[in-house]
């Protein structure tokens, strides 16, 4: 073996060592989601921050860092090696501004926060939860403030979870769907309105629930060897290797379409996840490309395939075999009008594919202007209300359907939310291209052979791991720029054939 080999092979150990430490972390977060005991927390909270503090020694130790240049020196540019070597010194120069003990207390905070959010969204009371809120806002200001005091903090945040994107970029987006969507959204609500009532009729009962969604996301490839489903209150997905990805749901007995399509959601998570190369485990090419990335494919399996009229056709009786007096004697068009109806909703996962955006965005003038001090944790509430009336003409009738609704701020993932948007536009644009590049895709989807989207996918996106970053992985697949026009495009066609317009 070379020096430059055992160099690497040294490189990669380490760096898998650092990865089995973030997974076990994951391990403890999900159980503390899922099984854990109440009285659990404050231990738990501990026990994630000791293993965060741990990682993150040895993620800036002096070792890995001499190791990484000595490989990047020696591997040519293009080589795997290289890459891993350069994108790791790149996040280590990032990383090495934070301390240990400030990743530490910050997995405390957020680990508390997590528990206090539940805790208060179940009691209907912002109040309980404020202090732990802005006990997270003050962390992720000394957080950007470290990271570079001379950007933007919501900016130094924001390109956390998706490296490119800017505000400037986030505000011609939003300025941008708004000029589009909201003269469609007038169309529709202009429309006749479509029957959606049976979908909220009787009792669906849970286990049944369960049954059909380990169906229908097996049916588009997500391998139950590798994973599993479990009941939460704010659902996610978790990795703790491509072996292991696992899903979660929230079921209610009198609405099938939120499990379901939350859970299909989660699987489009899953299945980059589980197409992430094995043998890059622990390494930026075993890891997504960023958040937004990720969103584009969770959001193109549950909204464009799965809200297509295909898709509905093809699960549709084993819908009706297990719920037939909800479901029997319904047409696929019925239901596939149903679950695209377009209507003002306070709750952002239950929202139509249209008005959602304007969820997101008003979720991203809040965080951002509580990053930026301009915005009081006590005046959250009233400001969240305002801006659901005057975006979406919506009454918030209390803390739990309004500003209590998402985990995310809990978890300190203020910047996270422009990227379900910039996801829903990448996953339209690689949809858009996919069907221009491999043949006869639309008669495979439509004969509910899901996996030749799923093999272009992991081909084309999965499979690069962090070789490229957002921007340019969209690039590199479409040729174009990111652009709002395929999911304007894709959207207006779904809608002018669901209301004539």
């Amino acid at each position: 073996m070379s020096n430059k080999e055992q160099n690497y092979r040294e490189f990669k150990e380490e760096m898998r060592v650092i990865a089995d430490l973030g997974h076990t972390q994951s391990v403890l977060s999900w159980d503390q989601e899922t099984y854990m005991p109440d009285k659990g927390i404050s231990f738990r909270s501990q026990q994630l921050g000791t293993l965060s503090t741990i990682a993150q020694e040895k993620y800036v130790a002096d070792d890995i860092k001499l190791c990484a240049q000595s490989v990047s020196e020696s591997y040519g540019e293009g080589d795997d090696e290289k890459i891993n070597a350069d994108l790791y010194l790149k996040e280590r120069a990032r990383q090495e501004k934070l301390s240990p003990a400030f990743v530490g207390r910050s997995t405390e905070v957020t680990s508390a926060a997590r528990h206090a959010w539940q805790q208060a969204k179940h009691d209907d009371d912002f109040r309980a939860f404020a202090p732990h809120l802005e006990k997270v806002v003050v962390l992720l200001r000394e957080r950007a403030r470290l990271i570079d005091e001379a950007r933007d903090p919501y900016e130094v945040l924001l390109s956390e979870f998706d490296e490119g994107a800017s505000i400037e970029q986030i505000d011609m987006i939003f300025a941008d769907l708004k000029k589009e969507l909201l003269p469609l959204y007038q169309k529709t609500q202009e429309a006749p309105t479509i029957n959606d009532d049976f979908l909220y009729e009787g009792v669906y009962d849970k286990q049944k629930q369960l049954d059909v969604i380990h169906k229908v996301t097996s049916l588009i490839g997500y391998d139950f060897d590798r994973g599993r489903v479990d009941l939460v209150e704010h659902p996610f997905c978790t990795t703790f290797s491509p072996d292991d990805v696992r899903i979660t749901t929230r079921l209610k007995e009198d609405d099938l379409t939120f499990g379901l399509w939350s859970s299909i959601h989660e699987a489009g998570h899953a299945l980059y996840e589980q197409g992430m190369r094995s043998d890059q485990y622990g390494m930026p090419l075993g890891a997504a490309a960023g958040m937004s990335i990720h969103e584009s494919q969770s959001r193109l399996w549950e909204n464009i395939v799965g809200h297509s009229l295909d898709f509905v056709e093809r699960i549709l009786p084993d819908l009706q075999k297990s719920f037939p007096e909800q479901l029997g004697g319904l047409s696929g068009m019925d239901v596939f009008k149903a679950i695209n109806k377009v209507k003002p909703w306070p709750i952002r996962i239950e929202s139509d594919e249209l008005t959602y955006h304007l969820h997101i965005l008003i979720r991203y003038e809040i965080e951002r202007d509580l990053i930026g001090g301009m915005l009081a944790i006590e005046d959250v509430p009233e400001v969240w209300n305002a801006k659901y009336k005057d975006y979406l003409g919506i009454d918030i009738k209390s803390d739990r359907e309004g500003v209590l609704q998402d985990v995310h701020w809990s978890l300190g993932c203020m910047g996270y939310f422009p990227t379900y948007s910039l996801g829903s536009l990448y996953g339209a644009q690689f949809m858009e291209y996919a069907y221009k590049s491999v043949s006869g895709l639309e008669d495979d989807l439509k004969c509910g052979r899901y996996d030749t989207l799923l093999k272009w996918l992991q081909e084309n996106i999965h499979e690069h791991g962090q070789r490229y970053v957002s921007n340019d992985l969209c690039r590199h697949v479409t040729g174009n720029e990111l652009s709002v026009a395929p999911f304007v495009t894709y959207l207006t066609s779904k809608l002018k054939n669901i209301y004539n317009i």
